[in-house]
Protein backbone atom coordinates (compact mmCIF):
# COMPACT_ATOMS: atom_id res chain seq x y z
CA UNK A 1 0.00 0.00 0.00
CA UNK A 2 1.07 3.91 -0.71
CA UNK A 3 0.92 6.53 2.44
CA UNK A 4 -2.57 7.58 0.96
CA UNK A 5 -4.23 4.11 1.91
CA UNK A 6 -1.60 4.02 5.18
CA UNK A 7 -3.48 7.63 6.44
CA UNK A 8 -7.19 6.09 6.29
CA UNK A 9 -6.10 2.88 7.60
CA UNK A 10 -7.57 1.09 10.92
CA UNK A 11 -5.77 1.60 13.96
CA UNK A 12 -3.32 -0.90 14.60
CA UNK A 13 -3.18 -2.26 10.83
CA UNK A 14 -0.48 -3.91 9.94
CA UNK A 15 1.00 -2.15 6.53
CA UNK A 16 4.41 -2.64 4.32
CA UNK A 17 5.66 0.98 2.58
CA UNK A 18 8.06 1.29 -0.07
CA UNK A 19 9.62 4.86 -0.16
CA UNK A 20 11.44 7.62 1.15
CA UNK A 21 12.69 8.82 4.94
CA UNK A 22 13.03 12.63 3.77
CA UNK A 23 13.69 14.12 6.93
CA UNK A 24 14.43 13.09 10.96
CA UNK A 25 12.33 15.49 13.80
CA UNK A 26 13.65 14.37 16.65
CA UNK A 27 15.50 10.81 17.87
CA UNK A 28 13.03 8.86 16.85
CA UNK A 29 10.46 10.56 14.91
CA UNK A 30 10.97 10.40 10.98
CA UNK A 31 8.98 11.76 7.85
CA UNK A 32 8.52 8.99 5.34
CA UNK A 33 7.27 10.11 1.95
CA UNK A 34 6.26 7.56 -1.24
CA UNK A 35 4.73 8.68 -4.45
CA UNK A 36 1.02 9.21 -2.44
CA UNK A 37 2.20 11.28 0.27
CA UNK A 38 4.45 11.62 3.24
CA UNK A 39 3.75 10.30 7.07
CA UNK A 40 5.34 10.78 10.40
CA UNK A 41 7.01 7.18 11.38
CA UNK A 42 8.59 6.53 14.74
CA UNK A 43 11.63 4.27 14.33
CA UNK A 44 13.23 2.49 17.17
CA UNK A 45 16.45 1.83 17.56
CA UNK A 46 15.82 -1.92 17.23
CA UNK A 47 14.22 -1.36 14.11
CA UNK A 48 17.10 0.13 12.29
CA UNK A 49 19.00 -3.17 12.67
CA UNK A 50 22.55 -1.28 12.04
CA UNK A 51 22.05 0.22 9.15
CA UNK A 52 22.87 3.45 7.93
CA UNK A 53 20.46 5.50 5.70
CA UNK A 54 20.04 8.85 3.46
CA UNK A 55 16.90 10.54 2.16
CA UNK A 56 18.33 9.01 -1.17
CA UNK A 57 17.86 5.66 -0.58
CA UNK A 58 14.48 3.95 -0.81
CA UNK A 59 13.66 1.60 2.02
CA UNK A 60 10.71 -0.77 2.81
CA UNK A 61 9.01 -0.18 6.18
CA UNK A 62 6.63 -2.43 8.21
CA UNK A 63 4.79 -1.47 11.09
CA UNK A 64 1.47 -0.72 12.46
CA UNK A 65 -0.68 2.34 11.89
CA UNK A 66 -1.22 4.14 14.97
CA UNK A 67 -4.07 6.82 14.89
CA UNK A 68 -4.75 9.09 17.81
CA UNK A 69 -7.58 11.22 19.00
CA UNK A 70 -5.99 14.56 18.74
CA UNK A 71 -2.56 13.62 17.05
CA UNK A 72 -2.32 13.08 13.53
CA UNK A 73 -1.86 9.29 12.32
CA UNK A 74 1.82 7.82 12.49
CA UNK A 75 2.99 4.52 11.68
CA UNK A 76 5.24 2.58 14.42
CA UNK A 77 7.88 0.98 12.65
CA UNK A 78 8.98 -2.36 13.30
CA UNK A 79 11.38 -3.19 10.94
CA UNK A 80 12.99 -0.58 7.67
CA UNK A 81 15.29 -2.03 5.15
CA UNK A 82 17.08 -0.74 2.38
CA UNK A 83 15.97 -1.63 -1.50
CA UNK A 84 17.73 -1.24 -4.46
Amino acid sequence: IGVKQALSAKDNSIVTLVGNITRQIDDDEFIFRDATGEIKVGVGDYAWNGINITPNDRVRIEGAIDKGFIMPTTIDVYQIRKIQ
